[in-house]
């Protein structure tokens, strides 16, 4: 495996929020890598959470970072050869302690044996009802989540779709043992009188047995609840067998990550050991080693002989504008829904208030054709509109960022967060969510009583010319993600999160218009750039060329010039590039007009989309137009 490549991962351990966390988040946004959102994001959890993908030395500025600090890290090139855990045949007990027969050849797990034991659900339902509930409510709460009881995490992993893997014997990247495990696979024999009639309950049993047997051993539980995206898993049911088939696939994936974490960890005892030695370590001795002593965990790899060049800094993205919350009265009377709750609200008056009309306006209204009437309307206005917005699509060529005109434009590129957003169920990078918070009513079903949408904050659209901003205010979406949230905060309310993360591709059909807050203007940049100098002080007394401590007007005129210089050169880069920022695709000013943001493969998918809902809405129209006709003729005798 190399380790120079740009597939290194910087892996750390998911950490409680606390308060020297925001000691460390100063001293890693001065190498502004990532914005202080998504480190805190990715620093805080249960589990292993990757803090930035790239090349080696790119990363080890970061390690260094994190081991002066203290938090159990490890800078890992993923082995691309993975190791297929053996399931056995058979299990028994013996003297010597478990067998697990695989092709004839005997595993033992023996007392003295220290073994890596990876838990998992494949379902990943744990992260739905655990992980994100915490995570949630230290978003909207703001106190601090304290680490769930361990046991409570086993049980709620046994009650899904448990899956074990034993590693033991050899180093921890070649074990001599690797054994995967499902409830099917521990016989009733092997557990004595602690057997029950549930394949989980056994396979709990096992577990515990074997922890107690073998106290020397390393268990995870992090599977699924991690920032591991390049390890994603997807929730899904117990009935769904393709899903878990791809969750079981990644689940190797994630074990082997595991080894080569252990096999890093102990990278540094194998340099100063024997070959006879170093094949004696452990798995679990590299784990234990890296997550309960993250004092004497060294940083993976030599350091550098002498540190690079600083790369030119960029400051962290902003904080995003507060996003919008419907709820109350504003939530059930805004729009369309004002329409129709007072329509609702009317024919409930109308029907209590005086029952002998209301009796008369349901007989006459069917028998001459005005209700059919007014339904056929309905569907051929509907239809009729689906079909402007096809048209718009299919005859709105495709645009290029560089090219963008004024008017109404249709892009195709990658969402680029403008502000350092971050979805507040899922905790990931985004460029919008929408979350929908509900409560179960007194009849048991669920009511609407909250929507938070971050359409007040704009992102970017990027392509292979450049980039160009979009106001989403306004928008129809089409979204593809949507995470359900069930007893995020109690048994009574649940929260359904729909998201655009970063860097998906994403459909914007809307109105161009050049932005009238434009901030891409040379003395802008030099004044942000001065800024930032200010705020990094080993990077502002490199000025200090008399050595007194202080920046004299002469030295500030230096640093000055020097940010001219660099602005001036950024924007003559850009200009090369011929961004088109200064542009915003937002909200046409005709109302007819459409304004639609959509995760979509193709142009081609969104226009079928629409174009199925046309005929339908055309027949149904057609159809109680037909019967409308048909009920007037009648009423009236006019045949």
């Amino acid at each position: 495996m190399t380790s120079e490549n740009r597939d290194n991962l910087l892996l750390v351990k998911g950490q409680s929020p606390q308060e020297d966390l925001e000691l460390l988040l100063e001293d890693l946004k001065t190498l502004n890598s990532l914005d202080v959102y998504t480190l805190r994001q990715r620093l805080t959890g249960y589990a292993v959470n990757m803090l930035h993908k790239g090349e080696r030395s790119d990363l080890e500025d970061l390690a260094r970072i994190l081991q002066r600090h203290h938090i159990p890290h490890w800078i890992v090139a993923p082995s691309k050869d993975l190791l297929e855990p053996l399931k056995p045949e058979n299990i028994h007990r013996s003297t010597a302690g478990w067998v697990f027969t695989v092709n004839g050849t005997a595993h033992v797990l023996t007392q003295d044996s220290q073994p890596l034991i990876i838990l998992a659900d494949l379902t990943a339902q744990v992260g739905e009802r655990i992980l994100k509930q915490s995570q949630a409510q230290y978003t909207y709460t703001g106190g601090v989540h304290n680490d769930r009881n361990h046991d409570n995490l086993l049980r709620e992993i046994f009650r899904q779709e448990p899956r074990l893997i034993l590693a033991w014997g050899g180093s921890p990247r070649q074990p001599e043992h690797l054994i995967f495990l499902s409830p099917a696979a521990v016989p009733k024999e092997v557990l004595g009188d602690k057997a029950g009639l549930s394949r989980k309950w056994n396979l709990m049993e096992f577990l515990l047995q074997v922890r107690t047997a073998c106290p020397e051993h390393y268990l995870d539980t992090g599977f699924g609840l991690g920032f591991l995206p390049d390890y994603r898993v997807s929730p899904c049911e117990s009935s769904d067998y393709y899903a878990l088939n791809k969750n079981n696939t990644e689940l190797i994936r994630y074990a082997n990550l595991i080894l080569d974490m252990a096999e890093n960890s102990l990278q540094p005892q194998q340099n100063a050991t024997s070959g006879a030695a170093r094949q004696a370590m452990s798995t679990v001795l590299g784990l234990a080693t890296a997550f309960q002593l993250p004092k004497q965990a060294a940083m993976m790899g030599p350091a550098p002989a002498r540190k690079k060049a600083a790369a030119p800094t960029k400051p962290s993205l902003p904080t995003p504008p507060a996003p919008n919350i419907q709820s109350g009265f504003s939530l059930h009377f805004n729009g369309w829904r004002l329409l129709s709750n007072l329509a609702a609200f009317a024919l409930f008056f109308f029907v209590e208030i005086n029952h002998q009309a209301a009796g008369d306006f349901y007989r006459y209204g069917f028998s001459t054709g005005l209700v059919p009437l007014a339904v056929s309307g309905l569907c051929l206005w509907n239809a009729l509109f689906f079909w402007r917005i096809r048209q718009r699509i299919k005859n709105t060529a495709t645009s290029k960022a560089r090219s963008a005109a004024m008017g109404m434009v249709e892009m195709y590129g990658r969402a680029q967060r403008q502000f350092a957003l971050v979805s507040p169920s899922s905790q990931q990078p985004c460029v919008y969510y929408r979350l929908k918070r509900y409560r179960r009513g007194p009849k048991d079903q669920w009511q609407l009583t909250s929507i938070t949408s971050s359409d007040s904050v704009p992102f970017i659209l990027e392509d292979d010319t450049g980039r160009i901003t979009i106001n989403p205010r306004g928008a129809t979406f089409k979204l593809e993600n949507s995470i359900n949230g069930l007893d995020m905060t109690g048994a009574d309310e649940k929260w359904v999160e729909e998201v655009i993360y970063e860097n998906s591709m994403l459909y914007v059909l809307g109105f161009a218009a050049t932005s009238h807050n434009h901030q891409g203007s040379l003395s802008h940049r030099v004044a942000e750039k001065l800024r930032n100098l200010k705020g990094n002080h080993d990077k502002l007394m490199r000025y200090d060329h008399d050595g007194d401590g202080q920046i004299s007007p002469a030295e500030w005129d230096s640093a000055r010039a020097d940010m001219e210089q660099e602005a001036l050169h950024e924007k003559l880069h850009q200009g090369e590039q011929r961004s088109n920022e200064q542009l915003v695709i937002s909200a046409p000013p005709q109302r007819d007009l459409p304004f639609i943001i959509a995760e979509t493969r193709s142009e081609a998918h969104l226009v079928t989309h629409y174009t199925w809902q046309v005929p339908v809405l055309l027949i149904a129209g057609v159809a109680t137009f037909i019967w409308a006709i048909k009920a007037c003729v009648s009423y009236f005798h006019l045949i």
